[in-house]
């Protein structure tokens, strides 16, 4: 008996020495117990277990460890760590040879600056990669932001989201069919089905793609762009400004203004336009549309039963409500 035992034991021992290629998991806890089922060699950890591969470090209350294929199942209190990253789980899975953890159950990653949560999650330690499915909320102050699946690179804090996103502040929100958020640059690229909202100025722009970098004050967004602003007049009806082109752009720097650049139409109450570039200055309420070229169609506005026409017209609002018109050339 003694003698199968250190048989067994020397089997287990040349095994992990030899599985991986150095990419051995070591696995230490309260009690341990060896056993071969269907021929695989199998360490049964229970009690204040912690596995170690190179920099990853993972505990939870029990392990199953498969010798010749290097890989563990975790069970009860799973915490995995790497460098200041960390992931919570009830039951996962590690696979050594692959440097890969999953868990089909309700996961959490924390790593101090962003705290997020989802039905279920791949974590990629070699790469510093994890993906994340089902019911997916990010939280990275001010911050928020929800999808059905998303992949984060932790070393250069790159997001990709994608499937009914929506990312918001106390300000303003996104949403998109796919979002690609780049921490350091302060940079969002979304795609598909693109709204943005100012809850500030009440206004919301519509498209397919858009360009936001928020360090050079510049957004842009193409795709049949729509924007919207909505209002009250002071007898209480609803006044909404509609703009559509080609592109639209917005600075938000000391000039605060909205580009729209082709094709551009613009409605609201008596008035309405189609020119060839359309600036609104949010903060002087004003809108200059001008003649982009010689050979271009002069911007053309028409006022209850007016029609003007000139190379530039400058419309001055008052509270949102049309004051006064100027046209030039």
């Amino acid at each position: 008996m003694q003698v199968a035992l250190k048989t067994f034991l020397l089997s287990l021992i040349l095994t992990a020495s030899i599985s991986a290629q150095g990419k051995m998991i070591t696995v230490v806890g309260d009690s341990l117990i060896g056993r071969v089922i269907d021929g695989k060699s199998i360490r049964e950890v229970i009690g204040n277990v912690v596995m170690t591969q190179s920099d990853v470090r993972i505990t939870c209350e029990k392990a199953l460890q498969y010798i010749t294929e290097n890989r563990a199942h975790l069970i009860g209190n799973v915490v995995i760590t790497q460098d200041d990253m960390t992931i919570l789980t009830e039951e996962g899975y590690y696979l050594g040879d692959d440097e890969f953890a999953y868990s089909e159950k309700p996961v959490t990653l924390d790593n101090g600056e962003i705290h997020l949560t989802a039905s279920k999650g791949y974590y990629y330690s070699a790469e510093k990669k994890a993906r994340f499915l089902g019911d997916v909320v990010l939280v990275d102050s001010p911050n928020t932001l929800n999808s059905d699946r998303l992949f984060y690179f932790i070393d250069n804090e790159k997001i990709d989201a994608a499937g009914n996103v929506f990312i918001y502040d106390t300000a303003s929100s996104i949403s998109a069919d796919s979002l690609i958020y780049l921490k350091e640059e302060e940079s969002t690229y979304a795609f598909g089905n693109v709204r943005i909202s100012d809850k500030k100025n009440n206004n919301s722009m519509l498209g397919d793609t858009l360009t936001d970098l928020k360090k050079e004050n510049y957004s842009k967004i193409t795709g049949d762009p729509l924007f919207i602003q909505i209002d009250t007049t002071d007898s209480g009806q609803i006044d909404t400004l509609l703009i559509s082109s080609v592109t639209m752009e917005q600075l938000t720097d000391s000039t605060r203004k909205f580009i729209a650049t082709d094709s551009v139409k613009i409605f609201r109450g008596n008035f309405s336009s189609i020119n060839d570039k359309s600036i609104l200055f949010t903060d002087e309420d004003r809108i200059l549309t001008v003649k982009e070229t010689d050979e271009s169609m002069p911007p053309i506005l028409w006022y209850e039963r007016s029609q003007l026409v000139g190379d530039s017209v400058n419309i001055f609002l008052e509270k949102n409500q049309l004051e006064w018109i100027d046209v030039r050339g």
